[in-house]
């Protein structure tokens, strides 16, 4: 998760076209908005926080993925 400059290691535990559940450090650290980059495919997704709970957020996608890293080239 990265905005503002800054960045926050994750893990996606859920994970849909819509959206995604996050677990992360503390809830409170996530912004209202924000980016997401998938590891998997290095695809960059913007978000809007829906919920927090303790160590887990949840959120929605703003749009289709930004754009799709090298690692996803073959």
């Amino acid at each position: 998760m990265f905005g503002d400059g800054s960045s926050i290691r994750c893990r996606v535990v859920n994970l849909s076209d819509q959206g995604a559940a996050i677990e992360l450090r503390d809830a409170r650290l996530a912004r209202s908005r924000f980016e997401l980059m998938l590891e998997h495919d290095r695809s960059v997704r913007k978000c809007r926080l829906v919920w927090a709970m303790q160590n887990r957020i949840g959120v929605s996608f703003d749009a289709a993925p930004i754009g799709v890293g090298p690692s996803s080239k073959k």
